[in-house]
């Protein structure tokens, strides 16, 4: 026989719950409830109809539901910490649960070296996921359950790092790529959050994502062999295309989106204490714009670091196409800081002098924010500029190749040097006539982009000379 769960129901179950912990200790159990039958009438009594005591005691009897309900899942979640402690400790110890320290000592069976670990690892996995079942938390939710795949996938792949052959090639790059889908999904929440999936630590999580992205890459890297040879041997085509997906995830799913959230980010954030400001409103952003940035830029730069590290020569080309697709990229937004917009600029003639128009006002406390913002994004674009130009990575390159990257470099300081020499005659005529404009670039903005074109022309440099020598070489051989 089922019985109906009605308001009146769950409002005295409530009610024992609320008893049996808040009783007091001078009295006993029926009077602390005969006392709270006197003052919170549950029954369609007069009193309670006259002082609607009865939908009083209702809403109270609510808010103690969810007390109690947020009661359980602390204990719950100390339960399960404390078993995940309690497994742990077994594991270090090799004692087991059911013996007693006073017993006599016990005969330990052989074991095979490695199995007790994986066991303890699997109880500790499965521990996590039923207290967060058991917790009751929403498993709906987008945010969890992008924490549970990525738990479920890392955890995959370091299981499988104990024992690994030659032959198991693909499931090793096909679980480094499930793993790295997951990374980028919960990058994703924090580039562009929703309304239902918010984060409460976003640079704590990028840091650890940082953390698993680096022990993938060096996982990943650790059985792929070194020799191009070798490689060829074992890597069929599928295992290539599982190779092209791990490279095609971490440059488009993860290095272009960080590229293209700086600017978008710090603007949100000035734009909030802007209009907070507005407001003579006190409470804090919802998010430190420069600390998520800069951890972005942090995990950024650690996967650039860590392709100038290697010495892998079977995957020597993917590492550098990787580099030098991320500084195209900065590079591209670097100029659609001023070029993306579209305005129209105030034209010069030859004497140097700025047309009359509407933009020759002073600006606004918008305007002057949207440059500070400009400020910043450029500050971080051309850091992650400066860190691909700072690896080396001639040697990692064919001849044909080398070529091809000059041509390259040659035209991205092209590029730069066509938007600083276009803004600087803006930004000079400017101090003379005193004009302000939106788009005119400041001192601090050419010095940054100067810097990063002087850079591009020795790196240019650099590459037509390593070009030249081996061409050289060549012919020498030849001869």
């Amino acid at each position: 026989m089922q019985v109906p769960i009605t308001d009146s129901l769950r409002i005295r179950v409530t009610l024992a719950f609320i008893v049996l912990r808040h009783k007091p200790k001078e009295l006993s159990l029926d009077a602390y409830v005969f006392d709270l039958r006197e003052r919170f009438p549950l029954l369609e009594t007069p009193e309670a109809q006259q002082l609607e005591t009865r939908e009083l005691w209702r809403d109270r009897a609510l808010k103690l539901e969810v007390k109690v309900k947020e009661l359980t899942r602390e204990l719950e979640q100390k339960c399960n910490e404390f078993e995940i402690a309690r497994c742990y400790t077994q594991s270090t110890s090799g004692t087991c649960s059911g013996t007693s320290q006073n017993g006599p000592p016990k005969k330990k069976r052989k074991s095979v070296v490695g199995a007790p670990t994986r066991v303890v690892t699997s109880s500790i996995c499965e521990e996590m996921l039923q207290g967060v079942s058991r917790v009751g938390v929403d498993l709906r939710c987008t945010e969890l359950m992008g924490s549970l795949h990525l738990f479920g996938s890392y955890h995959k792949l370091a299981s499988n790092s104990s024992k690994q052959s030659p032959t198991d090639l693909y499931k090793v790059i096909e679980s480094a790529n499930s793993v790295l889908r997951s990374v980028s999904k919960a990058l994703f929440l924090i580039i562009e959050p929703t309304d239902d999936a918010t984060t409460k630590d976003p640079p704590g999580i990028v840091k650890d994502l940082t953390s698993i992205l680096y022990s993938v890459l060096k996982f990943l890297v650790s059985h792929i062999p070194t020799s191009s040879k070798k490689m060829r041997r074992l890597a069929r085509e599928r295992e290539m295309e599982c190779l092209s997906v791990f490279f095609s995830i971490i440059t488009f799913d993860i290095a272009i989106p960080i590229v293209k959230s700086f600017h978008w980010i710090t603007k949100d954030n000035h734009l909030s204490l802007l209009l907070q400001a507005a407001q003579n409103s006190k409470s804090q952003p919802s998010k430190d714009a420069t600390s998520i940035c800069f951890a972005l830029l942090q995990l950024l730069k650690s996967v650039l670091q860590f392709s100038g590290s290697q010495k892998n020569h079977s995957l020597s080309h993917k590492w550098a196409e990787l580099v030098e697709t991320i500084k195209m990229a900065s590079v591209a937004e670097i100029d659609n800081l001023w070029n993306a917009s579209g305005a129209d600029y105030a034209e010069t003639d030859n004497s140097g002098s700025i047309e009359n128009t509407e933009e020759t006002r002073a600006l606004s406390r918008e305007e002057r924010i949207l440059r500070l913002v400009r400020k910043d994004t450029l500050w971080y674009l051309c850091s992650i500029v400066h860190e691909t130009l700072s690896l080396d990575l001639t040697h990692r390159t064919n001849p044909q190749d080398s070529s091809v990257n000059g041509f390259v470099q040659n035209k991205l300081e092209q590029s730069l040097s066509s938007l600083l020499t276009r803004y600087s005659i803006t930004s000079d005529n400017e101090s003379e006539s005193g004009a302000r404009k939106l788009n005119d670039m400041g001192t601090v903005e050419k010095g940054m982009i100067a810097a990063v074109v002087e850079q591009l022309w020795i790196r240019s440099r650099e590459l037509s000379i390593d070009s030249s020598g081996r061409k050289s070489e060549g012919g020498t051989a030849i001869s």
